[in-house]
């Protein structure tokens, strides 16, 4: 009877460090794999945020390059204006001067 329990004792203790070996290997495993995965990760956020950095300098040199075409042509079109205006005028005054030269020619 001793003997069976001795037995009994010792079969569960090997079971017992099995088990535990098994998980540690296992956690080992898990653990590895969890910080491959980590740096995988770190190492896509690094290129994408370098990415979105260049993107971002690229825009912002696009909106001042839009900012100088927009203040060019708000000027291109302010002295447009600023002709056809001035020509309006102009000829608002040929006509007028043209009936008074009629009128003058004719008395």
């Amino acid at each position: 009877l001793k003997f069976k329990r001795r037995t009994s004792k010792m079969m569960s203790t090997v079971l017992i460090n099995r088990v535990n070996s098994l998980i540690r290997q296992e956690l080992f495993s898990t653990t590895i794999q969890t910080n491959a995965m980590k740096e995988t990760l770190n190492q896509a956020t690094s290129f994408i945020l370098s990415n979105l950095e260049g993107s971002v300098a690229h825009l912002s040199k696009q909106k001042q390059k839009l900012k100088a075409i927009e203040r060019k042509l708000n000027k291109e079109l302010s002295s447009i204006t600023s002709f056809i205006e001035n020509g309006a005028n102009h000829e608002m005054g040929n006509n007028t001067n043209t009936e008074e030269a009629k009128t003058v020619h004719q008395g």
